[in-house]
């Protein structure tokens, strides 16, 4: 009787220079190749991997990150800048620069605190989750909630400045969103209110126990 197995042989592949194995990144899994050729066409096609000649003539298999630090060190990193920003309460995050190509980071310029003496801010974040086949246009909702957010926090936040007898060098630049966008957010958000009122008066009606007979 014959086994029902047989010996395949495959091809696996490490980085020239990190020594790390090919791997799938969405999937987490090793590829394997049917050949060399295979796994490099596949390797530089879909994994970003790159393929050299060194100096003895050798080929240099470089995964995404060697490749990437390669030409950096090569031809110079690709500066990527951040630029600084004034906060609502007046501290700056300074600019930082970094490489878009390895991700080094180049420079940091540094954090400047608040003025002495402000009012320090709560910072606050929810999250929203909603039905989308039910509700398809919660989307549209949850983007015009935000906008209401904005131009109501630009208002308070100079309002507090407003009323702050303290250094006003340091006030942030405020852009509210524009008044087109913010009709829009109202449009929205005013057909969200109307389309409620039926659901909130079919609900208190059944909280009562139904329509009298009189």
């Amino acid at each position: 009787m014959s086994v029902p197995a047989r010996q395949v042989t495959c091809v696996t592949a490490r980085c020239s220079r990190c020594g790390s194995q090919a791997c799938n990144d969405d999937e987490g899994y090793t590829p394997h190749f049917d050949s060399i050729d295979a796994a490099r066409n596949e390797l530089t096609a879909d994994y970003g991997w790159q393929i050299t000649i060194g100096g003895d003539g050798s080929e240099r298999w470089l995964c995404r990150d060697c490749a990437q630090k390669t030409a950096c060190e090569q031809h110079g990193h690709d500066p990527e800048i951040s630029p600084q920003a004034v906060l609502e309460d007046g501290s700056t995050i300074g600019q930082s620069v970094w490489c878009a190509r390895c991700g080094h980071p180049l420079s940091t310029t540094p954090r400047i605190a608040p003025p002495d003496g402000y009012p320090a801010p709560q910072h606050a974040t929810a999250q929203l989750h909603w039905d989308a086949a039910a509700l398809p246009h919660g989307q549209a909702i949850t983007a015009a909630a935000r906008t209401l957010l904005d131009t109501l926090n630009a208002a308070a936040v100079t309002a507090r400045w407003d009323a702050w007898p303290g250094d006003q060098t340091r006030r942030p630049p405020l852009r509210p969103p524009a008044p087109a966008e913010q009709a829009t957010a109202a449009a929205v958000l005013t057909a969200a209110v109307q389309a409620l009122r039926p659901a909130a008066a079919t609900a208190e009606l059944a909280r009562e126990g139904g329509p009298s007979d009189g």
